[in-house]
């Protein structure tokens, strides 16, 4: 039979409760979190086969997925159902709640607040992203044009051509630079970062730092560049690896192509063209069908 501790924090009055609605531990050995049935900001938190009643810090709730701090997750990432949230903030200079995320400036801004049991900590965004009050996470700046000016943040400014037989003629045009202007984040660098870092892997920021910097090489570099930080490692790789890079490089290049073609004006007549023949196709197949004299009785 499990132990059952119900924390002093709850009061004399939650005592009776909790020890009325607290279920048994179904395992013995390690650490799990089930949700309080009513209260959005308490759980049941069974360790080794021991039982306690948690309460999430002030901004925080529980849900069952989020880690920020005991289990518990921000205010704004939870979905509570028909269970209560009690959202009243406890201030501090910088904090509207004990633990949330918050701007740092009234502008376009590359570093946003952290705040940790009411302590505000400066944090800073990866590298050419910027802050987003509205999804609570640092986004490509063009996504908040006019707010912020891509150009000043990324320090770059998409060219609307290259020198032939130039190394970035090879991976023209950009992947983010189409007809002079930056694609949106689901076409390009974010989804090669979440590709090698997926969000729904619980991770720590030094794990998504390195990833950044992966799909940076290849999204600069290529694939090759992978072998590059193999050989800098001291890690050895066989022609059949050099040949799998030049093959997933030329792939890519293929397809850049592709896409800058059917975004001229001949790409989208040529579209339009097969359009109509499908269409027509169509069409006289139903005449066949349904022409005069064919006995559809049958």
């Amino acid at each position: 039979m499990s132990v059952i501790t119900i924390k002093n924090k709850f009061g004399e009055a939650a005592y009776s409760d909790a020890l009325q609605e607290a279920p048994q531990c179904p395992e013995f050995y390690g650490e799990q979190a089930y949700p309080h049935p009513e209260d959005c900001g308490s759980f049941f938190l069974c360790t080794n086969g021991t039982l306690t009643l948690e309460r999430c810090e002030n901004g925080l709730l529980f849900d069952g997925h989020g880690a920020i701090h005991n289990h518990c997750n921000y205010n704004w990432a939870v979905h509570c159902g028909e269970r209560q949230a009690d959202l009243t903030p406890i201030s501090s200079p910088g904090c509207e709640y004990q633990f949330g995320l918050y701007e740092n400036s009234d502008s376009c801004s590359t570093t946003y607040v952290k705040c940790i049991y009411g302590e505000p900590h400066i944090e800073t965004c990866i590298p050419g992203l910027v802050w987003d009050s509205k999804s609570h996470s640092c986004v490509w700046p063009d996504q908040l044009i006019p707010y912020c000016n891509p150009e000043a943040v990324v320090g770059f400014k998409c060219p609307q051509k290259v020198p032939k037989h130039s190394v970035a003629a090879k991976f023209w045009p950009f992947p983010r630079c189409v007809g002079g202007f930056n694609q949106n984040n689901n076409e390009s660098f974010n989804q090669l970062v979440w590709k090698i870092c997926p969000k729904t892997v619980n991770t720590s920021s030094t794990i998504v730092k390195i990833a950044a910097y992966i799909a940076t090489c290849i999204f600069n570099e290529g694939t090759n560049s992978l072998l590059m930080i193999m050989d800098t490692l001291g890690l050895n790789c066989g022609s059949n690896s050099h040949r799998y890079a030049e093959k997933l490089d030329a792939a890519r290049v293929k397809v850049a192509d592709q896409r800058a073609n059917d975004n001229t004006r001949e790409g989208r007549m040529l579209r339009r063209q097969q359009q109509i023949d499908v269409l027509e196709t169509s069409t006289m197949a139903e005449e066949l069908l349904y022409g005069p004299g064919i006995d559809d009785s049958i």
